[in-house]
């Protein structure tokens, strides 16, 4: 089934309506990324009935059809058609055709269709028709983009589907899974079918026998319902009397228990009062605590404070008093510069009107002299320029020492205070270490009664638990042994009923009840042993035969003698109170009968004289030959009844010659062999010897009385187990009860240590709290003495700086004032070598001039000296203002810190005195809590005392409740017992019993027989004969099912064999193929190496995986998980060549399978793809222009239109024979 058109509309991005020709043997897709080449291949996976949308690249279906584009709407169907040709290997289905045409449409309300050739068909027949053939949406035909990784990365058991495929045994899977589910629906069919069988035939046999009851039933059940209803009518009476006189004494005994309530809710208000006053007593504490602890740590902080300011203040008055000594030298200094300013003033007077005098003399000789004078002017001004300099560096080298000696006085300060923080932070260093080891212990011991609060919680809520559970536990004891006193009840009273009817031995004969009360009474008579019922038991189902077959005798009275037996009947006749049977307990008439009985043996029943053991008491007889294992029979009635040793003559006389069968029709059959024997069924019918039958419903008389011997007896069983039950279970109440009480005060004790755990949790939070802080507050004055040590090391620093700057300058003004020195030095010689010069010129003016430069000179010099002493002497007028003003606020800031001492020491005293008051508020404090503690106590145990009486009334109550419950309950009892049977309300008809006298012993006596009668027919179904031809019907007609359906799920059963059988063989040649190509192509494609598959170990061949094991050239063996992504693509490649060799499919499509490979690779892949397109047909799309070289048509996939996918088809192959 090759492809020969695939048409395309609506689809993804075909929008237009697209198509195919692919009917060359290599045909190839072409186009840039994103124009919607592997739409195609989605195409085709759709129209073969893919139905996952992810793996046709979207999230729901209604993605493959066209959602629109920027200038098209979207389209409202999706329709793909693949033609394909038919040849002689496609599936049977469709040989009859030329070709084949599906069709898978999608409309956007999410409608879709299927069609083959134009008919519609289910996506089913679309799958089944490309089964087995190595074709379909997950086969190896179809190798899309990601799908050559996907074989590479799969489990084994994933790549088993390939080989799968390959083989063609998918179709076989798929109708084996058809046929489990088929086995499984027609085993379910089977089960049902079976159990209903089961179901129905269980009841066939007992609607037979219902149908005969149900006419006794109906009237047995009409007087027992009127006697019934008047009995439970008085009872009614009774009831409402006893809860008139319960509901009385329980509003007295409520009345009581409220008053103790409200007592003990007063008990407990008052208690609770107390605890809350002693909490916030404890409250109270708490704080005075708290409050005792904040002013301590207030007192230690201010002692701090003042020891601090302290030296602080000490500190600056020694500052202040160096300050003063400094200013008053300084003072000193400066009255000493006055005295010299007036001194240098009078002398520059004096030396000015010298000057004028001698300026006055030579202002004539002046014009004549003033070469020589510039000369000398010039001179001068250097000689007084380097005076200036060397003034100016001795005031530099002044002011530089002072500054010295204030840097080294500040520096040592510094070095002091820097000194005593270092100790104080090693004081708060180990403080803080202490208060952080005091808090690691607190959180310790927090961590410590948090673990333990945890584990009292954990055991309180334990133990809660086990309460609530074993309170309902309780609860649940409490009605299981209401439930047992109620069954107790019952059954005693039906045991009573029963000894009492026993007693009287009704149902027995008035002669027998007259003989046998006379024998029990006071006149007891001697000789009397009993009667013939209470000499024997029969077992369960033999108690109809028993009666039947003894009849009157059952009420036989056994005496000593034949003597005893003549005295009561005179008894009888004499008194008028009716007659009896008598029998002697020897019975020694009746053994020359009983012997010629046994001898006969007519039927294989052999006389054994001694009983075989104490079990089998009175069995005698032992299976001989003839009719003895005949069908049905049971056997002589007297080897199945046990009786006493002394009464066996009585029942063999009796019973020797009765055998037991199972129904009539038996009986008749064995009649004629029987011989002198007596045979009697289960039901009750008897065939005598003498030819006669008997059956029918027994007498109302001496009917029942075995089946009450065996009732009392099981009844005693029963209440002994009951009784065994109730004990066990009031055991088990009394003892959770006792567990209870236990838990309570483990519970109790677990919530006391609970809040004990919490009180001490509380006080380690607070000292941690405390703690914490203090240590915060450490930290914080730690990191202030840090900061104030960091400032002080800069201030050193800043100090040593200045220091080093100031001998700095002190050298360069000593260099200064040695060079002004030596410039002084040679300017004076300049001048006086001038001067020499100038005698000859002007030796008149020359001692004006000397006298002249000389006043000048000492006018200049006075003038500088004027200068420097007022520069000077302001300086220091500054340097005192600067000291005093820190002198002033030194002192007044160690006055501040004075008073500040002051107030410090006064706050201390006073919270001093607080501190004292706290202690005396804490100590009253705490024996008020100790007084308040002792009260709680008295408390405590009033609660207690008044929790005992409520309690006792409680219990009192609940005794009432319960009595009172039991009452509501037996009528409620009652009345649904009257509901459930007649379906009446009892206080609607009790009016018509209430006139009536109480129920008597003649109406007890015959309720009990009604009810005996009843319970001896079973359940009653009135419509048993309709019911069964019914069920009869169904029975025959759901046998002959389940014959069918057996004998298809073992059709089925070997299908599966079959079907097994064939994908084993065929799974298992196609794997051998597989990896024997697969042995050849690898090494083709790889230029060598060698690679083969292995089959994982399995059970089932079926059930393994299959592993790739490759080689390349020149590598050792590997996984191909530890191969490159071009080698896994190759190989994987080579395994997919390798089932097309073994199992060519009709086509195959590869998308991009090309892409990881390189041009090498890719030229042997396209010989390979060449080689195989001989046999199958190949679909490429791809990128790889060699690829593209083996195609006979190239389809172009072009978007000219964004997001509309067009096709353009170029046949190649007749493109070259045209060129050709």
């Amino acid at each position: 089934m090759r492809i020969k058109r695939i048409d395309l509309s609506g689809f993804k991005s075909f929008c237009d309506p697209a198509s195919l020709d692919l009917r060359q043997p290599v045909s190839a897709v072409v186009g840039p990324n994103g124009c919607g080449k592997s739409n195609v291949v989605d195409a085709l996976r759709w129209a073969m009935g893919e139905q996952s949308a992810r793996h046709l690249r979207g999230k729901t279906m209604e993605d493959v059809i066209f959602n629109g584009s920027d200038s098209r709407g979207p389209s409202g169907l999706a329709e793909v058609s693949v033609t394909f040709e038919v040849d002689p290997h496609s599936p049977v289905a469709v040989l009859d055709y030329s070709e084949v045409t599906v069709t898978r449409r999608l409309h956007r309300d999410g409608s879709s269709e299927y069609l083959i050739n134009k008919l519609p068909v289910r996506l089913r027949d679309i799958t089944n028709l490309f089964l087995g053939t190595g074709v379909g949406t997950k086969a190896y035909s179809i190798i899309e983009q990601g799908r050559v990784g996907l074989i590479v990365s799969a489990k084994p058991e994933e790549r088993r589907h390939f080989i799968e495929e390959a083989a063609g045994i998918t179709k076989y899977q798929r109708r084996r899974q058809l046929a489990e589910r088929k086995i499984e629906g027609t085993r379910q069919n089977l089960l049902r079918v079976t159990d209903v069988l089961g179901e129905i035939s269980g009841r066939l046999g007992s609607l037979r026998r219902q149908a005969q009851k149900a006419e006794r039933y109906r009237q047995y059940k009409t007087e027992m319902r009127d006697i019934e209803l008047w009995t439970a009518s008085h009872q009614l009476l009774e009831l409402t009397a006893e809860q008139k006189r319960v509901t009385g004494e329980l509003a007295a005994v409520e009345e009581q228990r409220q008053a103790a309530a409200f007592a003990l809710e007063r008990c407990e208000l008052a208690l609770e009062q107390e605890r809350l006053t002693a909490v916030e007593q404890e409250r109270a504490l708490n704080q005075l605590q708290e409050q005792l602890y904040q002013l301590d740590n207030r007192i230690r902080l201010g002692e701090s404070q003042i020891e601090f300011q302290t030296r602080e203040a000490e500190e600056l008055q020694r500052n202040a008093g160096h300050a003063r000594g400094e200013a008053e030298e300084l003072q000193r200094q400066l009255l000493d510069d006055e005295q010299r300013l007036e001194e240098v003033r009078g002398r520059a007077g004096a030396l000015q009107q010298e000057r004028a005098a001698h300026a006055s003399s030579l202002a004539g000789r002046q014009q004549a002299f003033d070469t020589q004078r510039g000369a000398l002017g010039e001179v001068q001004s250097a000689i007084d320029a380097e005076r200036l300099a060397l003034t100016s560096a001795d005031r530099e080298a002044a002011r530089a020492e002072a500054d010295q000696r204030a840097t080294s006085q500040r520096r040592e300060d510094l070095t002091q205070r820097a000194a005593q923080g270092r100790q104080e932070l090693d004081q708060l260093r180990a403080r803080s270490e202490q208060l952080q080891a005091t808090a690691e212990e607190l959180r310790l011991q927090l961590d410590e009664l948090a673990c333990s609060c945890e584990q009292l919680d954990d055991r309180r809520r334990s133990a809660s638990a086990r309460l609530d559970e074993l309170r309902l536990q309780v609860g649940r004891g409490e009605a299981e042994l209401e439930v047992l006193r109620t069954e107790l009840h019952r059954r005693r009273s039906r045991l009573a009923s029963l000894q009492e009817i026993q007693a009287r031995y009704e149902g027995l004969g008035n002669g027998t009840r007259a003989v046998m009360q006379r024998h029990n009474g006071a006149s007891r008579e001697r000789g009397v042993l009993g009667v013939v019922a209470d000499a024997i038991e029969a077992p369960a189902g033999f108690e109809l035969a028993v009666e039947a077959v003894l009849g009157h005798r059952l009420g036989a009275v056994i005496v000593e003698s034949d003597a005893v037996g003549i005295d009561a009947i005179r008894y009888l006749k004499e008194s008028a109170q009716g007659r009896t049977s008598f029998i002697a307990r020897t019975a020694e008439r009746g053994e020359p009968y009983r012997r010629a009985l046994l001898h006969e043996a007519p039927i294989g029943f052999v006389w054994n004289p001694q009983p075989t053991d104490p079990g089998s008491e009175g069995q005698r007889y032992s299976d001989g030959s003839g009719v003895a294992a005949a069908p049905g029979v049971h056997g002589p009635l007297l080897g199945l009844l046990s009786c006493q040793e002394q009464y066996r003559p009585v029942a063999e006389a009796l019973l020797g010659d009765v055998i037991v069968v199972d129904k009539i029709e038996t009986g008749v059959e064995i009649w004629d062999q029987a011989g002198r024997h007596t045979l009697v069924t289960l039901e009750g019918d008897i065939l005598d010897p003498d030819g006669t039958v008997t059956g029918g419903s027994q007498d109302a008389e001496n009917s029942g009385v075995m089946h009450q011997k065996r009732e009392i007896k099981e009844l005693k069983a029963i209440i002994g187990e009951l009784q065994e039950q109730y004990d066990t279970a009031l055991e088990r109440h009394i003892s959770v009860k006792t567990e209870i009480a236990t838990l309570e005060q483990v519970l109790r004790e677990t919530t006391q240590q609970s809040h004990q755990s919490e009180k001490e949790m509380l006080t380690r939070e607070k000292d941690l709290g405390r703690a914490q802080s203090e240590r915060a507050e450490v930290m914080a004055r730690h990191q202030r003495l840090s900061q104030e040590l960091e400032r002080a090391g800069v201030g050193l620093a800043e100090l040593e700086r200045q220091d080093r700057l100031l001998a700095e300058t002190l050298i360069v003004a000593s260099d200064r004032r040695w060079l002004a020195s030596d410039v002084l030095a040679l300017l004076g010689r300049e001048r006086r070598r001038l001067a020499v010069l100038s005698e000859d010129e002007a030796a008149n003016v020359t001692d004006l001039k000397v006298a002249l430069a000389q006043v000048n000179a000492t006018c200049a010099a006075t003038d500088e000296a004027l200068r420097q002493l007022e520069r000077v002497r302001t300086e220091r007028q500054r340097r005192v203002e600067r000291l005093q003003q820190g002198m002033t606020a030194g002192l007044a800031r160690a006055e501040g810190l004075t008073q500040g001492v002051a107030g410090t020491r006064t706050e201390i005293e006073q919270l001093v005195g607080q501190r004292a008051q706290l202690q005396d508020a804490l100590s009253a404090g705490r024996t008020g809590y100790d007084e308040r503690s002792q009260g709680l106590a008295a408390s405590e145990a009033a609660v207690k005392t008044a929790r005992e009486q409520a309690s006792a009334l409680g219990g009192e109550l609940g005794r009432l409740q319960l009595r009172g419950s039991e009452l509501a309950m037996l009528r409620r009892h009652l009345d649904e017992q009257i509901w459930e049977r007649y379906r009446e309300e009892l206080a609607r008809v009790a009016g018509d019993y209430h006139l009536r006298p109480p129920v008597g012993d003649a109406e007890r006596e015959r309720i009990d027989q009604l009810r005996e009668l009843i319970h001896r027919m079973g359940e009653i179904n009135l419509t048993a004969i309709d019911e069964y031809n019914e069920l009869n019907q169904r029975h025959e007609q759901l046998d002959g099912h389940r014959l069918d359906l057996e004998q298809a799920l073992g059709q089925l059963q070997r299908a599966i064999q079959k079907i097994n059988r064939t994908c084993r063989e065929r799974f298992v040649e196609t794997f051998d193929r597989v990896n024997e190509q697969f042995q050849q192509v690898f090494p083709r494609l790889f230029r060598g190496g060698k690679a083969r598959l292995v089959l994982t170990e399995a059970e089932d061949v079926l059930q393994g995986g299959v592993e790739i094991v490759a080689q390349p050239p020149g590598k050792k063996l590997v996984s191909i998980d530890m191969m490159s992504g071009g080698e896994k693509a190759l190989t994987a490649t080579s395994l997919i060549f390798a089932m097309f060799l073994v199992r060519p499919t009709p086509f195959c499509l590869l998308d991009e399978v090309d892409a990881p490979l390189d041009d090498a690779n890719v030229l042997r892949l396209r010989e390979l793809v060449k080689e195989l397109s001989t046999g199958s047909q190949f679909i490429i799309i791809t990128h790889n222009h060699n690829t593209m070289e083996i195609a006979d048509r190239l389809f172009g996939v072009t978007m000219e239109e964004p997001g509309i996918s067009k096709l353009v088809s170029v046949n190649l192959s007749e493109a070259q024979r045209v060129a050709a």
